[in-house]
This record gives C-alpha cells, sequence and structure tokens, in this order.
C-alpha cells in the first residue's frame, strides 16, 4: 500500500510540475530563485501606452477594491483585525487621491469593450465631483475608525460603497463574463 501511495505521489508531483504546452508553443525559460525554480511568465503583450496605461489604472483599483474590501472584512464581518482598519483606509485615501492622475485622456475604452468610458473625458467636473466624493467619503470612514463608533463605521462604509457603486455607473462598462 504504501509503495502504491509513494508511486502515485511520484506521478502526481511529475505531472504538475511538468507544463503543458498546446501544439507548436514553446516552453518557457525557467528562473532560479530562492525557492527554486519557476517558469517565466511570458508577460503581457501590452503595445502602447494606451494599453500600458488602462493596465496600471486595472491594477490601481484593484488595489482600491482590496483595501476596501479587507476593510469591509474587519468591520462588517467581524474579522479580528480590528489595529489594521487604519492602514487600509490610509491606503485607500492615498490610492483616492491618485484617481485623476490614473485617467489619461485618450484610454477610454474601445468601442465594444470595458472600461473606462469616453464621458471621463466628455463630462471632467462630472468627474471630478464622484472622485472628490470618494475622497471625502474614505476621510469620513477615517473620522469614523478613529472615534471606533462600530454603527458609524458601518455607515461610513456603506457611504465609500456608494461613492464606487455611482461613479462606475456612470463612467464604467462592466466587463462581461
Amino acid at each position: 500500500m504504501t509503495f502504491r501511495v509513494t508511486i502515485l505521489t511520484l506521478c502526481s508531483s511529475l505531472i504538475l510540475a511538468t507544463p503543458v504546452l498546446t501544439q507548436g508553443e514553446k516552453p518557457r525559460p525557467m528562473v532560479e530563485g530562492p525557492h527554486g525554480a519557476f517558469a517565466d511568465s511570458p508577460g503581457l503583450n501590452l503595445k502602447s501606452n494606451r494599453d500600458r496605461i488602462t493596465r496600471y489604472r486595472r491594477q490601481q483599483m484593484r488595489a482600491i477594491s482590496g483595501n476596501y474590501r479587507s476593510i469591509e472584512a474587519v468591520i462588517r464581518y467581524k474579522a479580528p483585525f480590528v489595529d489594521e482598519l487604519n492602514g487600509h483606509a490610509d491606503a485607500l485615501l492615498d490610492l483616492a487621491r491618485r484617481i485623476p492622475k490614473m485617467f489619461v485622456k485618450g484610454t477610454e475604452m474601445a468601442p465594444d469593450k470595458w472600461g473606462a468610458k469616453p464621458a471621463v473625458w466628455a463630462e471632467p467636473s462630472k468627474f471630478k465631483l464622484h472622485y472628490e466624493g470618494f475622497e471625502r467619503s474614505i476621510g469620513n470612514l477615517k473620522s469614523a475608525i478613529d472615534a471606533g463608533d462600530p454603527a458609524e463605521m458601518e455607515r461610513r462604509l456603506f457611504l465609500v460603497r456608494h461613492e464606487c457603486l455611482a461613479c462606475h455607473k456612470e463612467f464604467r462598462v462592466r466587463r462581461r463574463r
């Protein structure tokens, strides 16, 4: 029995460690690191500054979401990391302040694609109201965190979320899955 388990484990680890290549695909080079060798990522084929800026903006928005969701996990779902709230709120505020720089003219979504609507640039004052409201709502959330009032923190967190959703409703086309 032990011999079978060992052979099965060995075969499984070989299968998992061997990259599966499609026909015509070249094996990716292995990169040595402090924890062994790993196949190098093929990377993205970003051909233009527009693609690079859009990629950056999407990653920053994911960072906003990650910090928001971490705060939500503590406030709404009672994860035991109350001492981390200020750090996440500070990161969220810092990211919010960068929003205007992320929306470079000419990086709107391509026709029939998903992403930032051309309205971001066509209606800059309306867009500004949204990102300033987002920043303000985070500041209010930080004040509630400092005060330590759980009910007020939850209420303020809801208002931060509302700012995100309102802006996305006006200025973003969601990706279809």
